[in-house]
C-alpha cells in the first residue's frame, strides 16, 4: 500500500541519516585521538570526562588514571587560576595562558592552553575543552636567549668602544654607554641621528688628531 511504502521510506531515510551520523561521529573521534595537542573535556565542576592520546605522552597518566579526577595546576595558585578559568566558562568565554604541569614522573613541563566553553543544543554551557600545547622547549629556549642577551648587553656595557645596532628602518636597538656618549644620549627606540650633524674629528692610527 501507499502507507506501507511510504513508511518503508522514512525508515530507509532515517537509517541513512543514522549512518552519516555514525560515520562523522567516528570521524571527529579520529579528530580528538590524533591531534597533535592535549585535548581534556572536563565538566563544570572541572572533572576530567575525556583526555585523548597526546594528553597520555604530555603527562604520562593513562586515561583509566586522569578520567575521574580533577582538572588542576599542582605549581601555581591553584585556587585563583581555576576560579579565573571557572568564571570564563559559565560566562561563555574563551580562557587562554601559560601554565606549568607535573607528569606522573614528576617532571614539570610548560603548556600554552586555552579553555573554551562546550555548549548544549539549547545554549546551556555543560562543559569546557581543554586544548594545551607542551612549550617546554621553547621557554627553555627563549630563557637561553634571554640569558645569552644579557651576557652580550653586559660585555658590550663596558666596551671603550661605541658600538650600537640599528635597523633597516633606522632605529636604534641597542647603544652600549660609548655609543650613547658618542651620539649625545642614543638610547633604544630612538632613531639614527643625522651624522652631519655631529661634531667629528680625524685621528690618524696612533690616534692623535690630524
Amino acid at each position: 500500500s501507499a502507507f506501507a511504502e511510504r513508511l518503508e521510506h522514512a525508515h530507509g531515510q532515517t537509517v541513512e541519516k543514522q549512518r552519516e551520523a555514525e560515520h562523522w561521529a567516528e570521524i571527529l573521534s579520529k579528530v580528538f585521538e590524533q591531534c597533535p595537542l592535549s585535548i581534556i573535556i572536563i565538566d563544570l565542576h572541572q572533572r576530567i570526562e575525556y583526555v585523548n592520546d597526546t594528553f597520555v605522552e604530555m603527562t604520562g597518566r593513562s586515561a583509566g588514571e586522569a578520567i575521574g579526577g580533577t582538572w588542576s595546576f599542582p605549581d601555581v595558585d591553584g585556587k585563583d587560576i581555576c576560579h579565573k578559568i571557572h568564571a570564563s566558562i559559565r560566562a561563555g568565554q574563551v580562557w587562554q595562558g601559560e601554565l606549568p604541569g607535573r607528569r606522573r614522573d614528576g617532571s614539570v613541563f610548560w603548556g600554552r592552553i586555552m579553555v573554551a566553553p562546550i555548549r548544549e543544543a539549547d545554549g546551556r554551557i555543560s562543559r569546557a575543552m581543554v586544548i594545551e600545547e607542551d612549550i617546554t622547549e621553547l621557554r627553555e629556549l627563549m630563557g637561553r636567549l634571554h640569558e645569552s642577551e644579557q651576557r652580550f648587553r653586559g660585555a658590550m656595557s663596558v666596551m671603550a668602544e661605541g658600538l650600537a645596532i640599528i635597523s633597516s628602518d633606522g632605529l636604534c636597538h641597542f647603544a652600549n654607554p660609548a655609543a650613547q656618549s658618542i651620539f649625545q644620549g642614543l638610547e633604544a627606540g630612538q632613531p639614527w641621528p643625522d651624522l652631519r650633524q655631529l661634531e667629528t674629528r680625524c685621528l690618524s692610527a696612533e690616534g692623535n688628531e690630524i
